[in-house]
């Protein structure tokens, strides 16, 4: 059985994850131009939803070879809050993110939304 994470004030698709108390999350760091900023401010991200031993291994140099990084997260309300941290970096194409195998995705038509106005 699966759950539908919508996030209606977000630039995200939504994200189909299964239920159930583990989730993997992985990340990716796709900003070549400036790799340390953008793994910088996952960090947080990644330190909220699942503590700072999730951390182990996300350094600069992982960063910047663009290697996935992965941990778990023990629950479905932290991976929201994990995507509404790093909704700029996935929606910028600065952050790649996987939940449970599939992919976190931005929102082309609210993209175009939020150009226009």
């Amino acid at each position: 059985m699966t759950k539908i994470l919508k996030f209606p004030d977000m630039f995200l698709r939504p994200v189909r994850v299964r239920t159930g108390r583990r989730h993997d999350v992985s990340i990716r760091v796709l900003d070549r131009l400036r790799p340390e900023d953008a793994r910088w401010r996952a960090q947080f991200a990644v330190a909220r939803a699942a503590s700072f031993r999730a951390l182990l291994g996300f350094t600069d140099a992982a960063a910047a070879a663009g290697r996935w990084h992965t941990f778990e997260v023990g629950r479905t309300f932290r991976i929201r809050r994990f995507l509404r941290d790093v909704e700029e970096l996935v929606s910028g194409g600065r952050l790649m993110v996987k939940i449970d195998g599939r992919m976190v995705l931005a929102d082309p038509e609210k993209e175009r939304a939020r150009l226009v106005v």
